[in-house]
């Protein structure tokens, strides 16, 4: 049995960490012993650990704000080398840096010569740079990448950005987050209270709310379709800092019975599978887990046009993209609305796109890299047999 170490800085709501546990979810348990081990013992996502995986944290601390202070000084005044001494406690035949930032700095630091590293990366790092504050520089950043014997983007626009954004010597390799289609599909079955009018236009998002996700900016081009009399709806799920901003705004404008805020969902598919548009307002965005998972329900979808949706949506094959500006936002989400016939379009569209997700595929593709040069032999032995 392959013993196997997944590191994530916690266990959070974002996309990353949904991604983590829909991997160890499929990964196969007679042949694969997994662990996870979280920086920060903190996350909606930790009752979510499928049975026959191990969970472990470093920081436990019942006090979040504490545990924010005390993990930023381990970070910054102690050395990666200890911090995973302190970590992790047994020797695994593949210990993967799930995330950007403090994870790969740490896994990159392993004392464990004998393991396989693998850095996974789900974000534009030309993009977006917080995973750097995490390093003393970018030189350190690019060392550390460099004790990995896998880098692993989850899309090839994802792999430019790591290039532009780390540094051009590398060269990553693409694999999607797993899906599985028909879970996804039987979830989005689940009743829910109707949220409007049945002719009312149902626009869903789904994310972290944070600055990169554009929420601010997708209110306020709400707003503006409010104001030129369309009758809609909005349904962000999702859970963050950005919240009380966000209600504020909602309440000032008052919007409350036409927007509401969902919070985390652990069946986010009940409420996507009911919308008649899917909004994707980021900033910034490696692959979109969001957006693939309403191809799935074949969702009409509008997204700015950053890395991840343009390869999912091929370049607006798929859906709509727009500009990553409010105006353009709005110009595109009021076509999807005021025009059906281009909603059922793309909803049709999506169905035709869904069918690149083969999780069996993927799961193959994710378990030879899993497979440290010692275990080669063994698997290929019983794939043989299988």
């Amino acid at each position: 049995m392959i013993k196997v170490l997944f590191f994530v800085y916690s266990l959070d709501g974002g996309g990353a960490e949904k991604a983590l546990i829909d991997l160890v979810e499929n990964l196969d348990k007679s042949k694969y012993d997994i662990t996870i081990q979280a920086f920060k013992d903190e996350g909606v996502y930790r009752d979510a650990i499928p049975t026959g995986v191990k969970y472990r944290a470093l920081l436990r601390f019942k006090h979040s704000f504490l545990r924010k202070v005390i993990s930023k000084l381990l970070i910054k005044l102690i050395h990666a080398g200890l911090i995973y001494r302190l970590a992790v406690r047994e020797h695994y035949d593949c210990e993967v840096a799930f995330v950007e930032g403090i994870a790969t700095r740490i896994i990159a630091n392993s004392s464990n010569q004998k393991s396989k590293k693998i850095a996974w990366v789900h974000c534009d790092m030309s993009q977006l740079t917080y995973a750097l504050e995490d390093y003393n520089d970018g030189k350190e950043q690019i060392e550390a990448y460099k004790r990995f014997d896998h880098v692993v983007t989850v899309s090839e626009n994802a792999v430019e950005g790591f290039k532009k954004g780390v540094a051009p010597e590398f060269d990553p390799i693409v694999v999607y987050n797993l899906l599985n289609v028909s879970k996804i599909r039987q979830a989005g079955l689940e009743l829910v209270n109707v949220l409007s009018d049945t002719d009312t236009v149902e626009l869903v998002t789904v994310g972290r709310l944070e600055e990169s996700k554009g929420f601010g900016v997708l209110l306020r081009v709400f707003k503006r379709l409010r104001d030129d009399g369309l009758k809609v709806h909005l349904s962000i799920i999702g859970e963050g800092i950005e919240r009380r901003s966000l209600e504020e705004y909602v309440t000032q404008h008052h919007l409350n019975n036409d927007v509401a805020l969902l919070g985390f969902q652990k069946n986010p598919y009940k409420f996507l599978s009911k919308a008649d548009i899917f909004v994707c307002s980021s900033l910034s965005e490696g692959y979109s887990l969001a957006v693939a998972e309403a191809l799935i329900l074949g969702k009409a979808i509008v997204s700015t046009r950053c890395a991840g949706p343009v390869e999912l949506l091929k370049n607006g094959e798929y859906g709509i993209l727009v500009d990553i500006n409010e105006e353009e936002l709005y110009r595109g989400v009021k076509k999807m609305i005021v025009e059906a016939h281009t909603r059922e379009y793309f909803a049709c569209k999506a169905r035709e796109r869904s069918r690149i997700f083969d999780l069996e595929l993927q799961l193959k593709e994710v378990e030879r890299l899993l497979v440290p040069p010692v275990f080669e032999e063994d698997v290929d032995e019983l794939n043989v047999k299988s």
